[in-house]
């Protein structure tokens, strides 16, 4: 496999690392120690085994937590509070608001053609893209979490009102992150220049 085909495997790698297995490894961890899985059946293995067990279900976990961000996605970038975010970002290249499949599409398009040009800039939105995903995600897995509570009997007794005080920190962290990395592609796009800039939908040519 020759260097570039090498190089190019980091970012799919890095994202991997940190929107799924760092999102999803929590889960798994959290719900062995709920049901006493770890002592009565992981104890006696290996370290290394444990942990590229523990890994591995902690990738396919992030993979399915993927699907639940997904629809937590759609209840909370409305319409109206895409418009609103990006109101208070002042946005010099407007994203469209009117959905939030085209607006996301638009951003991913955004990231590609920063990273054509800027690859410092397109490598620092990815990583940040990773970093919104696995918000996104340790939200999913704490929604999960908290159905297994309410709803099933595990050898832990964790207080429901305390766990409940992680809520508004993980909704608070997801929009926030999310919004840096609108914020920070806007700013990189902004220093391409006119002509690259209105390649992306909705991007403004100068001259408007």
């Amino acid at each position: 496999m020759s260097s570039e085909n090498v190089s190019s495997l980091v970012p799919e790698i890095y994202y991997d690392l940190i929107a799924r297995i760092c999102s999803g490894t929590p889960l798994v961890l959290a719900l062995f120690w709920f049901y006493g899985l770890y002592s009565t059946y992981l104890k006696g293995l290996d370290s290394a085994l444990l942990i590229l067990l523990i890994s591995g279900l902690g990738y396919l976990a992030g993979h399915l937590l993927t699907t639940i961000s997904s629809a937590l996605n759609a209840l909370i970038w409305r319409r109206w509070t895409i418009k609103k975010v990006c109101s208070l970002l002042d946005l010099s290249n407007p994203l469209p608001s009117e959905s939030l499949t085209r607006g996301f599409l638009n951003i991913y398009k955004r990231i590609d053609l920063i990273a054509e040009h800027d690859k410092t800039g397109g490598a620092i939105l990815k990583k940040m893209e990773a970093g919104a995903a696995m918000t996104d995600n340790l939200l999913s897995g704490y929604i999960v979490l908290l159905g297994v509570l309410i709803f099933s009997k595990t050898e832990k007794e964790i207080p429901l009102a305390w766990f409940l005080l992680l809520l508004p920190l993980l909704l608070s962290s997801m929009i926030l992150r999310r919004a840096l990395l609108v914020s920070r592609q806007d700013a990189l796009l902004s220093n391409l220049g006119p002509d690259i800039r209105a390649r992306v939908i909705n991007a403004r040519p100068s001259n408007q």
